[in-house]
Parts: C-alpha cells; structure tokens; sequence
C-alpha cells in the first residue's frame, strides 16, 4: 500500500484499505506511509500529488488511525510532520499542518484557525520543526520559513524575545565604532607630547 501511495495510484490504494491493508504499518526505520510520501519530492508536480495523496490517505483512514499516522515517529524520531520540515516538502508541509489545526469559525473567506505548537517549537526538543528547519539540506527550507504558522511564530519571537536585545546591542556597537573612530581621528601626532617627565633613560650611563 506504501508503494501504491508513493507511486500515485489512488485507485489502488483504496482497493488495498477497502481489503484489509493496514495503513500504520512501518519500514525498518520506523517509517509510515506518511513518512515516505513527505520524502523530498523532484518536483513541484510530484511535490502537489503527494499533497494529494496525503490528504486522500488520511480521508481512508479512520480517526484512530490518524492519529497513529500523524504521531508516528521514526528512529530520528521525526513524525511526518517534522520529515516533511526537514526534506523541504513545502506542499506536504502545508497540507499536514493544516490538517492538525483546530477551526473556531468561518466568515467567508476569512477563517480563524488555533495551531497546535508541539512538534513546531516544543520546549527542549532538538527536533521541533523549527529546529529541523534549519538544519535541513534543501534550498526549499526558506519557503517553509514563508508558510503559516511558522512565518507568525517567528514573528512572535521577534517582537517577545529578540527585538528589545537587538536594538540594545546595535546600539552599543555603534557607540563602540563612534569611541574608536574618534580614538583614531584625534590620537596625537607628535610623539614627544606622550613622554612622561622623569620616564627616560640615559643611553651611556656608567655605575
């Protein structure tokens, strides 16, 4: 059924749950379906239909299954969700965490939705997702950065806990080129006048 599914073969993949195939199984890495298909795609055709594929898998399963298939973590312990961080998977990415997110209301086109931060920027974890986001090899990590939520929890963490250290330490900088650039610019230029008197040696002195 994992091949099916990475394969793009929905049909297929329907057949083998509506027979009995179990959709949490894992590789020997611990891997699940969901794992392989947040793989990095070669393209943004193939990046879309495992988006797709994403979606439909988690149509079949049931709300227990999902929630199998949502946490599972593998032997890095990297849920899907933190696999498709780490490969650049931009549409995957989108397609789990707007999945997981919580709707309060819907006015129109506008929709007011509650994301959950436990696997994004989780206390003391070495593999949140904004952790592997910046480890992550692909040139595609800066549009994950450009994703919701990941774009208004940096900003969050701008104006809460860096932007007040920022300016102060800009400031201090430039106070600092300011002293050394008026050390510089106005350092004597006759030696003599730094002598100190009683401070010189005789060159021929006999004891």
């Amino acid at each position: 059924v994992a091949f099916a599914a990475c394969s793009g073969q929905m049909d297929v993949v329907k057949y083998l749950v509506e027979h009995g195939a179990d959709l949490t199984v894992q590789d020997a890495e611990k891997n699940n379906i969901l794992h392989l298909l947040c793989q990095a795609p070669a393209s943004a055709e193939e990046a879309k239909a495992k988006a797709e594929m994403i979606l439909f898998v988690l149509d079949l399963a049931s709300s227990d299954d999902q929630k199998i298939l949502l946490g599972t973590k593998n032997v890095y312990s990297w849920t899907p969700l933190k696999m498709a961080a780490y490969q650049g998977a931009v549409e995957p990415f989108k397609v789990l965490v707007d999945f997981k997110r919580s709707t309060h209301w819907n006015y129109g086109p506008v929709t007011s939705c509650v994301y959950s931060l436990n696997e994004l920027d989780t206390f003391n974890d070495s593999t949140s997702v904004l952790d592997l986001v910046i480890q992550s090899p692909s040139q595609k990590r800066y549009k994950l950065v450009q994703t919701a939520p990941i774009s208004q929890l940096l900003t969050e963490k701008w104006r809460d806990f860096v932007r007040f250290y920022f300016f102060i330490w800009a400031v201090l900088y430039i106070m600092m080129l300011a002293i050394l650039t008026c050390v510089v610019c106005y350092r004597p230029t006759d030696l003599s006048l730094c002598q100190v008197p009683g401070n010189s040696t005789a060159g021929n002195q006999s004891v």
